[in-house]
């Protein structure tokens, strides 16, 4: 684990030296404290509803903080749009995570149970459309 925090730690710091972004400057989009970016970079443990906020202000997709403290190499690659759209790919077995990651990146005030309810409803609704397999 503390090789992947690494990993995702020198992600970070590249990805933000790419943008041309001060470690208070990346905070501010991505609603953060600076010392949070430090800890970040860091490798220090950070909450996964933390990391959530960086993917977007570093432009990477939903799921890629989580994605490389599992072993990925780096985030998760941003296949196309459309309009104000992304699509990624997300790897196979990983989608209920990142449903559930991205609903606790948004909703504040629901519980636990509220949200792992919410995610199987999204993903079983998903499967019924035939959007996943």
């Amino acid at each position: 684990m503390e090789e992947n925090r690494r990993r995702l730690a020198k992600a970070v710091q590249d990805a933000r030296g790419r943008l041309r972004l001060t470690q208070h400057e990346l905070a501010d989009r991505a609603g953060v404290s600076r010392a949070t970016i430090q800890k970040i970079e860091r490798a220090e443990p950070m909450r996964s509803t933390t990391l959530m906020k960086i993917e977007p202000a570093l432009g990477w997709a939903p799921g890629s903080c989580a994605s490389m403290l599992d072993g990925a190499e780096g985030p998760l690659a941003i296949e196309g749009s459309e309009g104000d759209v992304s699509f990624v790919r997300i790897p196979e077995g990983e989608l209920g995570e990142t449903v559930t990651s991205a609903i606790v990146a948004v909703a504040d005030s629901m519980t636990a149970a509220e949200i792992r309810d919410l995610s199987s409803r999204l993903t079983d609704e998903l499967k019924r459309r035939g959007v996943i397999s």
